[in-house]
Protein backbone atom coordinates (compact mmCIF):
# COMPACT_ATOMS: atom_id res chain seq x y z
CA UNK A 1 0.00 0.00 0.00
CA UNK A 2 1.71 3.41 -0.87
CA UNK A 3 1.23 6.61 1.06
CA UNK A 4 -1.23 8.92 -0.77
CA UNK A 5 0.48 11.83 -2.48
CA UNK A 6 -0.63 15.87 -2.04
CA UNK A 7 -2.63 16.77 -5.01
CA UNK A 8 -1.10 19.47 -7.11
CA UNK A 9 -3.53 22.46 -5.50
CA UNK A 10 -2.32 22.65 -1.41
CA UNK A 11 -5.40 22.84 0.05
CA UNK A 12 -6.14 26.14 1.55
CA UNK A 13 -8.70 28.76 1.85
CA UNK A 14 -9.69 32.18 1.97
CA UNK A 15 -10.57 33.32 5.34
CA UNK A 16 -14.27 31.98 5.47
CA UNK A 17 -13.55 28.78 4.08
CA UNK A 18 -12.66 25.61 5.57
CA UNK A 19 -9.50 24.99 6.47
CA UNK A 20 -7.40 22.15 4.48
CA UNK A 21 -4.77 20.09 7.00
CA UNK A 22 -2.05 17.66 6.18
CA UNK A 23 0.05 15.08 7.58
CA UNK A 24 3.63 14.25 7.01
CA UNK A 25 4.00 11.05 7.03
CA UNK A 26 7.04 8.24 5.87
CA UNK A 27 5.84 5.31 7.66
CA UNK A 28 3.61 3.11 5.68
CA UNK A 29 2.23 1.87 9.13
CA UNK A 30 0.65 4.82 9.94
CA UNK A 31 -1.50 4.84 6.84
CA UNK A 32 -4.15 3.02 8.82
CA UNK A 33 -4.42 5.74 11.42
CA UNK A 34 -4.79 7.96 8.31
CA UNK A 35 -7.64 6.02 7.24
CA UNK A 36 -9.38 6.07 10.40
CA UNK A 37 -8.91 9.74 10.62
CA UNK A 38 -10.51 10.08 6.82
CA UNK A 39 -13.53 8.15 8.43
CA UNK A 40 -13.95 10.35 11.39
CA UNK A 41 -14.50 13.18 8.62
CA UNK A 42 -11.19 15.09 9.16
CA UNK A 43 -10.12 15.70 5.85
CA UNK A 44 -6.63 14.85 5.40
CA UNK A 45 -3.28 14.83 2.82
CA UNK A 46 -0.57 12.66 3.42
CA UNK A 47 2.84 13.78 2.13
CA UNK A 48 6.34 12.81 2.25
CA UNK A 49 9.26 15.07 2.98
CA UNK A 50 10.08 15.92 -0.57
CA UNK A 51 6.66 16.95 -1.22
CA UNK A 52 7.11 20.20 1.53
CA UNK A 53 9.50 22.37 0.03
CA UNK A 54 6.88 24.83 -0.89
CA UNK A 55 5.21 24.76 1.93
CA UNK A 56 5.90 27.12 5.01
CA UNK A 57 6.46 25.54 8.62
CA UNK A 58 6.44 27.49 11.38
CA UNK A 59 9.88 26.97 13.13
CA UNK A 60 11.90 23.86 11.43
CA UNK A 61 11.23 20.99 9.46
CA UNK A 62 7.76 19.15 8.83
CA UNK A 63 7.51 16.57 11.56
CA UNK A 64 6.53 13.09 10.94
CA UNK A 65 3.23 11.36 12.30
CA UNK A 66 1.90 15.14 12.64
CA UNK A 67 -1.03 16.81 11.82
CA UNK A 68 -0.56 20.15 10.63
CA UNK A 69 -3.45 22.93 9.37
CA UNK A 70 -3.10 25.50 6.90
CA UNK A 71 -3.36 28.72 7.26
CA UNK A 72 -6.97 30.32 6.78
CA UNK A 73 -5.60 33.16 4.50
CA UNK A 74 -1.74 31.73 3.66
CA UNK A 75 -2.03 29.30 1.07
CA UNK A 76 1.57 27.81 1.76
CA UNK A 77 1.82 28.40 5.88
CA UNK A 78 0.54 25.20 7.82
CA UNK A 79 1.14 25.09 11.30
CA UNK A 80 0.91 21.74 13.81
CA UNK A 81 -2.72 21.39 14.84
CA UNK A 82 -1.59 21.94 18.50
CA UNK A 83 -0.25 25.64 18.02
CA UNK A 84 -2.75 26.41 15.51
CA UNK A 85 -4.85 28.89 17.18
CA UNK A 86 -2.28 30.57 18.86
CA UNK A 87 -0.08 31.11 15.67
CA UNK A 88 -3.30 32.16 13.30
CA UNK A 89 -4.29 34.87 15.87
CA UNK A 90 -0.75 35.80 16.12
CA UNK A 91 -0.87 37.08 12.65
CA UNK A 92 -3.71 38.62 12.59
CA UNK A 93 -2.58 40.63 16.07
CA UNK A 94 0.75 41.33 14.30
CA UNK A 95 -0.66 42.65 11.04
CA UNK A 96 -2.89 45.19 12.93
CA UNK A 97 -0.21 46.57 14.82
CA UNK A 98 1.78 46.45 12.16
CA UNK A 99 -0.88 48.52 10.31
CA UNK A 100 -1.58 50.88 12.94
CA UNK A 101 2.33 51.70 13.38
CA UNK A 102 2.76 52.43 9.68
CA UNK A 103 -0.22 54.64 10.17
CA UNK A 104 2.09 56.43 12.56
CA UNK A 105 0.44 55.14 16.43
CA UNK A 106 2.62 57.28 18.95
CA UNK A 107 1.31 55.19 21.63
CA UNK A 108 -0.35 51.69 21.84
CA UNK A 109 -2.63 50.32 24.75
CA UNK A 110 -3.97 46.43 24.24
CA UNK A 111 -7.21 45.54 26.35
CA UNK A 112 -8.89 41.86 26.78
CA UNK A 113 -12.40 42.40 26.11
CA UNK A 114 -13.23 38.50 25.99
CA UNK A 115 -11.38 35.39 25.37
CA UNK A 116 -7.25 34.93 25.67
CA UNK A 117 -5.94 37.11 28.07
CA UNK A 118 -2.50 38.29 29.98
CA UNK A 119 -0.82 34.01 30.04
CA UNK A 120 -1.89 33.76 26.05
CA UNK A 121 -0.49 36.64 25.72
CA UNK A 122 3.31 36.20 26.89
CA UNK A 123 3.56 33.51 24.71
CA UNK A 124 2.24 35.85 21.49
CA UNK A 125 5.96 37.04 19.01
CA UNK A 126 4.34 40.29 18.62
CA UNK A 127 6.03 43.95 17.57
CA UNK A 128 5.35 45.57 21.01
CA UNK A 129 6.45 44.05 24.71
CA UNK A 130 3.64 43.08 27.33
CA UNK A 131 2.21 45.66 29.26
CA UNK A 132 5.04 46.51 31.99
CA UNK A 133 8.11 44.79 30.56
CA UNK A 134 10.54 47.26 29.05
CA UNK A 135 11.95 45.21 25.80
CA UNK A 136 12.90 47.16 22.50
CA UNK A 137 9.83 49.54 22.64
CA UNK A 138 9.58 52.37 25.06
CA UNK A 139 7.22 51.11 27.75
CA UNK A 140 4.06 53.89 28.45
CA UNK A 141 2.95 53.93 32.52
CA UNK A 142 0.65 52.17 33.70
CA UNK A 143 -2.31 53.88 33.32
CA UNK A 144 -5.86 52.73 34.01
CA UNK A 145 -8.18 52.98 36.73
CA UNK A 146 -7.83 50.33 39.89
CA UNK A 147 -7.00 47.09 39.27
CA UNK A 148 -9.74 45.91 37.07
CA UNK A 149 -8.33 48.39 34.35
CA UNK A 150 -5.01 46.87 35.24
CA UNK A 151 -5.87 42.92 34.81
CA UNK A 152 -6.96 43.83 31.28
CA UNK A 153 -4.27 45.79 30.04
CA UNK A 154 -2.14 43.14 28.00
CA UNK A 155 0.26 45.71 25.70
CA UNK A 156 1.35 49.22 26.09
CA UNK A 157 3.78 51.00 24.03
CA UNK A 158 5.15 54.82 23.28
CA UNK A 159 6.47 55.22 19.50
CA UNK A 160 7.80 57.98 17.49
CA UNK A 161 5.31 57.66 15.21
CA UNK A 162 5.91 58.76 11.11
CA UNK A 163 5.25 61.69 9.71
CA UNK A 164 4.46 59.46 6.25
CA UNK A 165 1.70 57.24 7.27
CA UNK A 166 0.15 54.80 4.63
CA UNK A 167 -0.45 51.05 4.20
CA UNK A 168 1.93 48.15 4.51
CA UNK A 169 2.19 45.66 1.55
CA UNK A 170 1.12 42.18 1.28
CA UNK A 171 -1.70 42.11 4.15
CA UNK A 172 -4.00 38.82 4.52
CA UNK A 173 -6.70 39.89 6.87
CA UNK A 174 -6.87 43.80 6.07
CA UNK A 175 -9.38 42.97 2.70
CA UNK A 176 -11.50 41.06 5.34
CA UNK A 177 -11.90 43.68 7.90
CA UNK A 178 -13.91 46.59 7.55
CA UNK A 179 -13.55 48.48 10.64
CA UNK A 180 -9.77 48.26 10.07
CA UNK A 181 -10.42 49.66 6.41
CA UNK A 182 -12.26 52.86 8.43
CA UNK A 183 -9.55 53.60 10.83
CA UNK A 184 -7.58 53.77 7.71
CA UNK A 185 -9.77 55.96 5.65
CA UNK A 186 -9.92 58.36 9.06
CA UNK A 187 -6.21 58.71 9.46
CA UNK A 188 -5.11 58.55 5.69
CA UNK A 189 -7.48 60.96 4.41
CA UNK A 190 -9.25 62.80 7.23
CA UNK A 191 -6.53 62.74 9.96
CA UNK A 192 -8.07 60.95 12.60
CA UNK A 193 -5.79 61.31 16.06
CA UNK A 194 -7.00 58.70 18.05
CA UNK A 195 -8.61 55.23 17.51
CA UNK A 196 -10.01 52.00 18.86
CA UNK A 197 -9.67 48.94 16.91
CA UNK A 198 -10.86 45.23 17.94
CA UNK A 199 -8.65 42.39 16.90
CA UNK A 200 -11.90 39.30 16.89
CA UNK A 201 -10.94 36.05 16.79
CA UNK A 202 -14.68 34.12 16.69
CA UNK A 203 -14.07 30.68 14.02
CA UNK A 204 -12.29 27.78 15.30
CA UNK A 205 -11.70 26.50 11.89
CA UNK A 206 -12.88 22.72 12.35
CA UNK A 207 -9.66 22.21 14.59
CA UNK A 208 -10.96 21.78 18.57
CA UNK A 209 -11.44 19.27 20.79
CA UNK A 210 -12.97 16.99 18.75
CA UNK A 211 -10.26 16.89 16.43
CA UNK A 212 -7.82 16.87 19.18
CA UNK A 213 -9.36 13.60 20.36
CA UNK A 214 -9.66 12.21 17.31
CA UNK A 215 -6.10 12.58 16.48
CA UNK A 216 -4.91 10.97 19.60
CA UNK A 217 -7.24 7.96 19.31
CA UNK A 218 -5.46 6.92 16.07
CA UNK A 219 -2.43 6.98 17.10
CA UNK A 220 -0.75 10.49 14.99
CA UNK A 221 0.31 13.41 17.22
CA UNK A 222 -0.82 17.44 17.30
CA UNK A 223 2.99 18.86 17.38
CA UNK A 224 2.52 20.09 21.23
CA UNK A 225 0.15 20.27 24.07
CA UNK A 226 -3.09 21.56 22.19
CA UNK A 227 -4.35 25.22 22.68
CA UNK A 228 -8.11 25.39 22.40
CA UNK A 229 -9.69 27.66 20.86
CA UNK A 230 -11.39 30.83 22.94
CA UNK A 231 -13.58 33.34 21.22
CA UNK A 232 -11.46 36.35 21.62
CA UNK A 233 -11.76 40.13 21.15
CA UNK A 234 -8.53 42.37 21.66
CA UNK A 235 -8.94 46.22 21.50
CA UNK A 236 -6.64 48.44 20.40
CA UNK A 237 -6.41 52.25 21.57
CA UNK A 238 -4.24 54.72 21.39
CA UNK A 239 -3.00 57.84 19.13
CA UNK A 240 -1.54 58.72 15.92
CA UNK A 241 1.58 61.30 15.15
Amino acid sequence: MEVAKITSKVLASTVAGAVGSLVIELALDAVMSINKLRDRGVDVLTVDRSQTRDLDAPIGDFRDKTLYVGHPALPKAYYPAAEFHRLTFETKFSEAIEILMALGATTLRVENITGWSKDFAVNLDVPIPIAGVPVGTQIGGGSGTGSSAASHLLYEAKLTGTDKPGLPENLIWYPHELTWQKVCQGRLEYGLQNFSLDVRYEEDFGVNANLNLAVEQVGLELGGNFEEHRATNWRIGGEFR
